[in-house]
Order: structure tokens, then sequence, then C-alpha cells
């Protein structure tokens, strides 16, 4: 395939062609999320003998779409026509084209192929719903689609299948403490407490397809695991921003879930109250106001989690310091708070209060 517009549209159509095939993930990604944009019941693909095909029930493909692709492989097209495709998803379609051999696209009544070294529009004499695309591959498709699809994928509305096998499944959700579940027009999102680990983690969704993960270590100590889900696939064109809308918006639903902990706090069971304080003694010390202050995150006597940073500073107060005893001490009052060394550290060095041990 030759286009013979300019130089620049030949080296545009070839890397933005070979971006979207070959070993790049984002290849059958990029044909579901296409599929998706026209709204179907169902979309299957299937892999036989390098012939590789996916259908779908929706909507037929826009002919703006159709033809930008013809005017491209067949050597008369312009910026403008990648220009539609990549705001239509449909980049994943022409890379098809471009980059494997015996590529066909049915869709109402009609067929996209090759005749005679051109590619012609021809009528089928059946009306289909949505679009039946087919290509050879031989051997230029280096990966498992399988994982690939079950990996980004496997979270769409709809029923997926990779050679009849169901890829949809929930999505993975690592085990948590606490939990926020919240759904509007724009979206549905999730935040909740890891019940382990020491960092963050955001996933981000399109209509049930995976496109960004963030892992970070949160300067405040507030560690929390998210995802958001936007209904919508449309094109955007500022990628980061999506990102960043989406990230301002889960760190916003952590900090309410952790403002309201105290509401909550009493219910626990004691590991998990122990992976509450775990993550609390590391907090910044600026969040430790309001109901954090009174959850029972330390130790009176024998009894566990059952007196609170307001109950010592109170005390503090009247005497002008707190007595306590270490967890390495042999005999234990129950009138006497004891503390572990992470809590002695936390008590004195961050929240500066004089401590006294008996």
């Amino acid at each position: 395939m030759s286009v013979h517009a300019t130089i620049d549209l030949d080296q545009a159509l070839k890397k933005i062609a070979t971006r979207q095939s070959l070993n790049d993930v984002h290849f059958l990604v990029q044909l579901v999320r296409h599929a998706l944009e026209l709204t179907p019941k169902s979309i299957h693909i299937s892999e036989q003998n390098e012939t590789w095909t996916l259908s779908h029930d929706g909507a037929s493909p826009q002919l703006l779409e159709v033809s930008a692709i013809m005017n491209l492989i067949n050597g008369n097209g312009s910026i403008d026509d990648l220009t539609i495709l990549e705001t239509q998803f449909g980049v994943a379609l022409l890379s098809c084209f471009v980059n494997f051999t015996h590529t066909t696209l049915s869709f109402s009544n009609t067929t996209l192929t090759q005749k005679d070294g051109r590619y012609i529009l021809l009528p089928t004499g059946k009306e289909i719903n949505g679009y039946h695309l087919s290509f050879m591959n031989n051997g230029k498709l280096e990966t498992d689609p399988y994982r690939e699809l079950l990996f980004y994928c496997s979270s769409v509305k709809v029923p997926l299948t990779y050679n009849s096998i169901e890829i949809n499944h929930p999505k993975r959700i690592p085990p948590l403490v606490f939990q926020s579940i919240w759904e509007t027009d724009h979206g549905e999102g999730l935040v909740g407490i890891p019940h382990s680990g020491s960092d963050s983690t955001f996933h981000f969704y399109k209509n049930g397809v995976l496109f960004g993960v963030k892992h970070f270590t949160p300067k405040d100590g507030r560690l929390l695991y998210g995802y958001w889900d936007v209904p919508g696939t449309s094109y955007e064109s500022d990628f980061e921003e999506s990102i960043e809308t989406a990230l301002n918006l889960l760190q916003q639903q952590g900090q309410h879930l952790y403002n309201n902990l105290g509401d909550y706090y009493s219910e626990l069971e004691p590991i998990e109250k122990k992976r509450i304080k775990q993550i609390l003694l590391n907090v910044s010390q600026q969040w430790w106001k309001g109901s954090l202050s009174s959850m029972g995150l330390f130790n009176l006597g024998h009894g566990t989690f059952n007196l609170s940073l307001s109950e010592i500073k109170s005390r503090i107060e009247n005497e002008l310091s707190f007595p306590f005893q270490s967890t390495l001490s042999q005999n234990k009052s129950n009138k006497v708070a004891t503390l572990s060394p992470e809590d002695v550290y936390f008590l004195k060095e961050k929240m500066g209060l004089p401590l006294r041990m008996l």
C-alpha cells in the first residue's frame, strides 16, 4: 500500500497504524473500544489458522470513517482522514488493512474488500447488525490475545468472548478494611483502605476497559485503593487531563473516607483495627483532628483499642505528662496505658506530647 499525498502523511500513517498493531497490546483493546463505541449487545473475537475475526451486533460504522479508511489504503488520503479515525478509535481498524492481508470489513449490506489492487465497497445482499471484521495474521501479531483481553477488557458491560470463551468477570478488588462505592451520571467509583501493602493504587476504566493504573506512595500516609469507570467511550484529546480529573475525584473521596473513620471504627474486628492503626500512625499530623483523635487506637491496661489521642491529651493537661508502661513490662497495671515502641514514637516525636514511663 502506498499513500502519495505527502511524505509527512506517509510517515504519519505508518507510525500511527504500526503503533496500534503487532506487539502493541493496545491493538486488540482498541478494536474492542471501537466496537463499544457502537453500543453492541455482545462482542465476539476468534482466531483460527491465522485468521482473526471480530464481530458485534451494535450500530454500523460511520460512512465518514469507512471513507477515510478507503482513502488512506488506496493512496489518496489526507491528514484529515487520519484525524477522523483517531477521534473514533478507527486507527485500529485502519491498522488491520495496513499491516495484515485478506482484510475485509462487512457492515449493513456492504463489504469493504480488495479487488484488482484497490479497496472498494461491494454490496452483499445481506443485512447485518454492527460489523464483521476479518484479516489474515501471517505470524505478524505476536501476543497472547486471551490474557490481553482478560487483563484490559474483562470488565466491559457487554458479553465479550474469545474463541467462545467468556472474558467478562467483575473488577478485581483487593481486600479492603473500609470502602465507599458511588455512582453518578458521569461514572462509577470505589475507594477503600487496603488490608495490606504500603502503596496506593488507582485503576482507571472507560466503559469497563482498563486504560490506566497508578501506583504511588502517598505523601500524607493515607493509603487508598480505588477505581473510576467512565461509562462513555468517546474520544478525548487530552489523555493526561482525563487521568488527572479521575485522580482528583478518587483522592477527594478517599479524604472523605478517612475523615469519617471514627464513625465505623468501633465495629471493626481487632485485626482490622490493628491495620487502621498501623496506617494512621504514619499519617501526617495535619489530619489528626476530628474523628481521628477520638478513635481508640491505644491500649489501657490489658484492654485493647480503648484509649484515644484526645483522652491522652486531656490527661496531659491535668498531669503535665502522660504515664505509660511498655509492652515489654512484666507486671502490667490495668490502670496504666500500655504503649508499644511505635506508639511512643508517634505520641512523642510526631505529636510532641510529654510521656513518662513508669
